[in-house]
């Protein structure tokens, strides 16, 4: 006795997401808004997220856009990184809804002059009545 048997073979998504997005970026002190979005090509749609290994636990990713924002605006002469150099390491996550890959990202917190001047002259001054020539420096 003999039986005919037809199998069929399904395809598995086992293309994994591809990263498009650049591994650093700048972002100015005191600043708000996105300092990094993360982009990620594949068939199907991608969804992101943050690892949990570095400075992850200070920013917030937009899981349909891959913008990522500081929960606090950043300040650098008090940095809030792991070695407070002002580098912040994350790790961004892309997923297909079956496949994930990781990116090291570092965002650099970068410097303003955020320092008033310092008036160092007298705050008064003398001057004779019909003189002539510098009154106050």
């Amino acid at each position: 006795v003999s039986q005919t048997v037809t199998i069929t073979v399904t395809d598995v998504d086992d293309t994994d997401p591809v990263f498009t997005s650049a591994i650093t970026a700048s972002f100015v002190e005191n600043g708000t808004g996105t300092a990094y979005t993360a982009v990620a090509t594949d068939a199907n749609a991608v969804t992101y997220s943050l690892g949990t290994g570095n400075d992850e636990g200070l920013f917030d990713i937009d899981g349909s856009t891959g913008a990522v924002t500081f929960q606090a605006s950043p300040d650098f002469e008090l940095p809030a990184d792991g070695n407070t150099d002002n580098a912040y390491l994350l790790e961004v996550k892309a997923s297909d809804g079956i496949n994930t890959v990781s990116q090291t990202v570092t965002i650099t917190v970068t410097d303003v002059d955020d320092t008033d001047p310092v008036f160092t002259s007298a705050t008064t001054a003398s001057f004779v009545e019909n003189g002539t020539g510098t009154a106050y420096t």
